[in-house]
């Protein structure tokens, strides 16, 4: 099998995992009760599905934070799989480009804002940093490619 057609798969599967990642738990973020109250702090889980969900209350309520937040979602976990549907280098583009925004919210979600990383945004940072290093790895190839046709051209 060749390297483009391995890099190709692996990337797909990436993408396909990365929006499956929307339904399983994240991360976790103690959050602390105010001093006055003697409570025990409360477990917030961050999950995909619970951010969307909240988005579209914002959006309700006429809060324009809940656009940005769905908009946020979509491009993290959904992104990758929609790029799918372009052409071969079009959705290497894509994938390059969505990779390295999911992973900066996925980076911050899961292990700097979090108090406990879930297995869910450990399988997520994962699938988007391996489909940034095959979408790389393809663009490297494709210019490889681009430039031996030319230069057999002259």
């Amino acid at each position: 099998m060749p390297i483009a057609n391995l890099l190709t798969l692996f990337r797909k599967l990436s993408s396909v995992a990365l929006a499956l990642c929307f339904v399983l738990p994240l991360s976790q973020c103690e959050l602390k009760a105010p001093a006055r109250e003697p409570t025990v702090a409360k477990p917030v889980i961050f999950q995909g599905s619970d951010m969307a969900r909240d988005g579209f209350r914002e959006i309700e309520d006429g809060k324009a934070e809940g656009a940005m937040t769905l908009l946020l979602v979509f491009c993290v976990f959904f992104l990758p799989v929609a790029a799918l549907a372009c052409g071969a280098r079009v959705e290497v583009a894509l994938h390059l480009v969505s990779s390295l925004l999911s992973g900066y919210v996925l980076y911050n979600l899961v292990f700097v804002l979090a108090s406990k990383a879930l297995p869910g945004g450990m399988i997520a940072f994962t699938c988007c940093a391996f489909l940034f290093l095959t979408s790389a790895c393809e663009v490297v190839v494709l210019l490889k490619s681009r430039q031996n046709s030319v230069s057999q051209g002259m």
